[in-house]
């Protein structure tokens, strides 16, 4: 069966009614139809569903790598009545939103039926995110290379936990947790409550998990290796500075509570690291509207 797609953008400068702040203003920027007909079983469900996708930018707002946005609970209906579905990534589908320093941020729906001839509303709620010291949502270390096997959080949060640990330590650990996982699955065998081919499955993710926390030989003392307990809060993010105020974390991996953290270059003593938290000291939440959008 012809699928058929249109995708069809027009520009707007309709300016949302925000409540609760009188400097947040979210500008409706573009519009972007997609539409199908027609079903293909080689495509995915998230690909063969008509969507509308509003292109908003949020000025205002200081948005750097200290103060970061995320939209939430947002609802939408046509000028039919009909509730639109909120959409998620066409490849990963729906994901919990995530927080950025961009003001563009893209809303996408199921496409309203084509006798709907605009939306007649769109609102939500933007979270905006400032960790400072002060709000209690920032945690700065400083000469924590030389504090191996010490909780890093202990003169800030009860109940947290950040230990640095060498790669052996984490290698241990690592052997030791996937021997457990390995006897669980041979006792669930014995007691059918698993068949081979989801123990096979089983052993291949263990596998993963292993190559996921695992000692980088290429570059080892570029590597930091932590326990990680959150506790109560959530950590949001964890980054280390060099000593010219420059970020040199990479990228992070982790399994369970093992986290690792990958640098750019050798840490010195005087890199710094700084704990963000994500707690309601630190967020503000504002609501946004916005109406009457023509569409394609």
């Amino acid at each position: 069966m012809r699928l058929t797609k249109i995708i069809i953008s027009a520009v707007f400068t309709l300016m949302a009614t925000v409540a609760f702040s009188q400097d947040l203003h979210v500008f409706l920027h573009n519009v972007e139809e997609d539409r199908f007909w027609g079903e293909d079983k080689n495509r995915s469900r998230n690909d063969t569903v008509s969507r509308i996708t509003l292109i908003t930018m949020i000025n205002g707002l200081q948005l750097d790598k200290d103060h970061f946005i995320k939209v939430k609970n947002v609802r939408a209906a046509d000028d039919k009545g009909k509730q639109l579905k909120e959409l998620g990534d066409p490849f990963w589908g729906k994901r919990p939103a995530e927080y950025q320093a961009k003001k563009k941020v893209e809303l996408a729906f199921e496409a309203p039926t084509r006798n709907a001839a605009r939306i007649k509303v769109v609102e939500g709620i933007i979270q905006y995110f400032t960790p400072t010291e002060e709000n209690n949502a920032k945690m700065v270390i400083r000469d924590f290379i030389h504090r191996e096997n010490e909780n890093l959080l202990a003169d800030f949060r009860v109940g947290m936990e950040l230990t640095l640990i060498e790669a052996d330590s984490l290698q241990t650990i690592a052997k030791a947790r996937k021997k457990a996982f390995h006897t669980k699955i041979e006792q669930l065998k014995k007691e059918n409550e698993i068949a081979d081919e989801e123990a096979e499955e089983l052993d291949f993710v263990i596998g993963l998990l292993g190559d996921i926390i695992r000692f980088d030989d290429a570059y080892p003392s570029r590597t930091l290796n932590f326990y990680r307990n959150d506790g109560k809060e959530h950590i949001y993010q964890i980054n280390v500075y060099n000593g010219n105020d420059e970020k040199i974390n990479t990228g992070y991996t982790f399994s369970e509570d093992l986290y690792q953290i990958k640098l750019s270059e050798v840490p010195a003593a005087d890199c710094r690291m700084e704990v963000i938290l994500e707690n309601e000291n630190a967020v503000k939440e504002l609501r946004f509207r916005l109406e009457n959008i023509i569409l394609p």
